[in-house]
């Protein structure tokens, strides 16, 4: 009989997916409710950062991960569990070499293994410590999900404030045209120059266009992956500006060291390894069984107890020891080779938000307020006839220039934190 998938039907959803996006749901009411309300004044719905963490859960690679947790967790379950006994029955018919006695005979019997106590626990411990190292890759997979949620987050946030760059040059453009206007009008200018200020609006308009579109995918995405929950119109609030701080590069290496899920899931692998071999070594005793039987034959019935080795003839396990022994130095030294990856990541990752922060500061305290100076200075001296408009308008379109620039570094810095804090093992760069 086919299922769902094979039908062609949507999968069901779990309880919690649709719990989540009930919460998010009501979240953005309740500020739609509340009047916020875009500059155009129209009520527009804006996600915040939490809004995503509160639904981040859904996302399937998640949902694939707390599937394998689970499928860990009924391995560790069962680690603990006795084997059952044997039973066994034997039945026929028994017919007398002197004689002509004859009737059925049957016999039963009953088989317990017995474990050796540091089998066991060596068992135990390593389905232990495989689902804590489950469990940590599933907190290693919620960070770096959690980053390429926030990346396309920014990602966002820099494309309405892109857009809303081109909308201001274009409000500021469109009233050159008027000046330019009346200027013509008046004799005091050329048709040339109204005709130049108005290729400039539609090529500002072009931008705006693209800006605009730019805008609307990544909208698409980030519901995309929000498991389409999010309203046809909203608008993420953020304050790109706002660098955190930049934490030194030792106190950053020590705090992965100490709580990065994936250089704890190594350690984990250390610990199960460690176990098996435990368990291998515990294998050169021999196995034991103990038992009863109880049976009915011709002219008799017959009970009694029974015990069982195994004969280590032919090996004393040296090869399953072998084995473990190196399954265990291969985690030891795949740990080591994680704790470098990690410390060289931390160290590209820190001095390119080192590089990030030091740029965005500096477009935005000392080549931002000097563009925009020298802009809005052509501006008036072209209202009066004072200046050419060749050097208005190459001087706006570096003010737009260095604006994006700005922008760009912040979102450089943004990112290049983000990817610092992941590799930290934070969850956030708030």
């Amino acid at each position: 009989m086919s299922g769902p998938a094979e039908r062609g039907e949507p999968r069901p959803r779990r309880v919690g997916s649709w719990l989540r996006a009930s919460i998010l749901w009501i979240c953005l009411a309740h500020r739609l409710t509340g009047g916020e309300a875009s500059a155009a004044g129209a009520e527009t719905v804006l996600l915040r950062w939490e809004d995503v963490e509160r639904v981040v859960d859904d996302h399937p690679a998640l949902l694939a991960a707390a599937g394998r947790l689970d499928q860990a967790s009924a391995e560790e379950a069962a680690s603990r569990k006795y084997p059952n006994p044997a039973l066994g029955a034997n039945t026929g018919r028994a017919e007398a070499l002197e004689g002509l006695e004859e009737g059925r005979i049957w016999e039963l019997e009953l088989n317990l293994p017995l474990i050796l106590p540091g089998a066991y626990r060596g068992t135990v411990a390593a389905a232990e410590a495989e689902r804590e190292a489950v469990a940590l890759e599933a907190a290693a997979l919620r960070l770096e999900v959690l980053r390429r949620l926030k990346s396309l987050f920014w990602r966002l946030v820099c494309d309405q404030q892109r857009f809303e760059a081109y909308e201001r040059t274009r409000d500021q453009v469109n009233r050159l045209v008027e000046i330019a206007g009346i200027r013509v009008e008046m004799g005091e200018a050329r048709t040339m120059e109204l005709r130049r200020l108005e290729i400039e609006l539609a090529r500002l308009d072009v931008d705006r266009r693209e800006a605009a579109e730019m805008t609307r995918m990544r909208r698409r995405l980030l519901d995309l992956w929000l498991g389409s929950t999010l309203p046809a119109d909203f608008s993420v609030a953020a304050d790109l500006a706002r660098l955190p701080e930049l934490p030194p590069l030792e106190q950053a290496v020590t705090q992965a060291y100490r709580q990065h899920p994936d250089l704890q899931a190594s350690l984990q692998r250390i610990r199960a390894a460690a176990s098996h071999l435990r368990v291998e070594r515990n294998a050169r005793v021999p196995e034991v069984r103990i038992g009863g039987f109880f049976g009915r034959e011709l002219d008799s019935r017959n009970y009694g107890a029974a015990l069982e080795f195994s004969v280590p003839l032919w090996n004393w396990n040296s090869a399953g020891i072998a084995r473990a022994r190196a399954a265990e130095s291969t985690a030891r030294h795949l740990h080591d080779l994680r704790g470098l990856e990690l410390e060289a990541a931390l160290q590209e990752s820190h001095a390119s938000a080192t590089v990030a922060f030091e740029r965005a500061r500096s477009l935005r305290d000392r080549i931002l307020p000097g563009s925009l100076e020298v802009t809005e200075a052509l501006e008036r001296m072209y209202r009066i006839g004072e200046a050419d408009l060749i050097d208005v308008l190459d001087a706006r379109r570096g003010q737009i220039e260095v604006e994006f620039e700005v922008l760009e570094a912040y979102l450089d810095s943004q990112l290049a934190y983000l990817e610092l804090a992941t590799l930290m093992g934070e969850c956030s760069n708030e």
